[in-house]
């Protein structure tokens, strides 16, 4: 089992749930969304991750759903915050 995903495994996911095989966005802003974290799932378990430990993990970043992982945690660390940062704000929002 890898560790916790770091900043550029988040970047990788992100990728990943931006392809046709996940959410798939679409030049007029449509996507696929099951308000769950399937694709996010399937990310993890074939990246060798802990999936139990990393949905925790990304809940508390605020993503409930694959567009929200892009969202709350891809997009704003693109932007330039902090993973640890973004945890620990999410940890006292809990």
């Amino acid at each position: 089992m890898k560790p916790l995903l770091n900043e550029d495994d988040f970047f990788d996911l992100g990728e990943y749930l931006n392809s046709p095989d996940a959410c798939n966005f679409q030049e007029d802003g449509s996507w696929t969304c099951y308000l769950d974290l399937r694709f996010t799932k399937k990310w993890l378990q074939e990246h060798n991750f802990d999936v139990e430990e990393m949905i925790k993990r990304i809940n508390i970043l605020g993503a409930y759903c694959d567009c929200e992982v892009l969202y709350n945690i891809v997009g704003p660390l693109a932007e330039g915050d902090n993973l640890q940062d973004m945890f620990e704000a999410g940890l006292e929002n809990q």
